[in-house]
């Protein structure tokens, strides 16, 4: 899957991944497997001191790397609901959290 295959929210939502560079994102809602972005979102930014981070922007046919892939596939499973918590990484989701019903 390519960048531009993305729906609209998913795009800005990973564009905002990759300007943070590392990071978290918490209590993000998802609404039919998309990330709902109407209101503002918490972003927690990790900066390192000793060392500038640059983003590079994501052109329109840049493969999507696998730990994207499965964080859309994430969304997919949500649905509809919250997830808790996401680590980001040199601008990629490295981590999450979801809270799941006995």
């Amino acid at each position: 899957m390519i960048y531009s295959q993305c729906s609209k929210p998913v795009q800005r939502l990973l564009k905002r991944m990759r300007e943070v560079g590392w990071g978290e994102i918490t209590d993000l809602q998802i609404c039919k497997g998309v990330p709902a972005l109407e209101s503002p979102k918490q972003i927690t930014r990790d900066i390192a001191l000793d060392r500038p981070y640059t983003p590079v922007p994501y052109s329109a046919d840049e493969k999507l790397k696998p730990s994207v892939l499965n964080l859309l596939r994430q969304f997919e499973e949500v649905h509809n609901g919250t997830i808790p918590f996401i680590r980001i990484q040199d601008g990629l989701p490295i981590r999450l959290k979801v809270k799941e019903t006995l």
